[in-house]
């Protein structure tokens, strides 16, 4: 199967933002109320990391203390050993590794979903989507803007992250201003959730006018 969902026939829409920015909770929502299936790329990584031929993979590239006492991957050992000023080359080593399985997992989830007739537009919820070139796979992206102090709060109360883990995990990621850049259209999300999901259907209404007739 192809990687690239374009040809499935239905309309793929990316949604990005900084870490925290609630991006998938406005994608779910919208969800709700419209036809559209959400493929979420950072529960595909969790899965991914549940894969055997990962956990051998990962191992040999990192050594055996990245394994939980039940044999599975340890997710912070894994964020020790990657995200960091000083670990770029282990980072784009685990990338190496685990990138192309999720890619594939997510071009098969929309392509079934795409295939079902159950929907009318697919979003590609991936907080790394232009880092690794997944944006090839959509017709339009969208970027949600939620100022540093919010989204500060929701991963210390999500994440139990602190300030200087945010920033650490952030810097690992394209800066906010370019991703804004790249994206099709800017979605602010300073307020209410319904409002940011409102914005984000304006959009899609106004991107494609004749989803509603197909």
């Amino acid at each position: 199967m192809s990687t690239s969902p374009r040809n499935v026939g239905l309309p793929v829409v990316g949604i990005v933002g900084g870490i925290g920015s609630g991006k998938s909770a406005i994608a779910r929502e919208a969800s709700r109320r419209r036809p559209w299936f959400v493929v979420d790329a950072d529960q595909i990584g969790h899965q991914t990391l549940l894969l055997p031929e990962i956990i051998t993979k990962l191992t040999k590239q990192f050594g055996i203390h990245i394994l939980d006492a039940d044999g599975q991957l340890d997710r912070s050992a894994i964020a020790k050993e990657v995200f960091g000023s000083h670990q770029i080359q282990q980072r784009q080593q685990l990338e190496a590794i685990v990138h192309p399985y999720i890619l594939r997992l997510a071009a098969d989830q929309l392509a079934e979903a795409a295939q079902s007739g159950q929907y009318q537009l697919l979003i590609l919820d991936a907080a790394i989507l232009f880092e690794a070139n997944w944006n090839h796979m959509c017709d339009s992206v969208v970027f949600v803007d939620t100022n540093w102090e919010q989204r500060l709060q929701r991963v210390q109360q999500t994440r139990n992250w602190d300030a200087s883990e945010l920033t650490k995990r952030e810097a690992s990621q394209l800066p906010i201003d370019k991703k804004q850049n790249l994206a099709d259209a800017v979605i602010p999300n300073h307020g209410k959730l319904s409002e940011a999901v409102e914005s984000l259907i304006a959009f899609v209404d106004q991107r494609f006018p004749n989803l509603h007739s197909s």
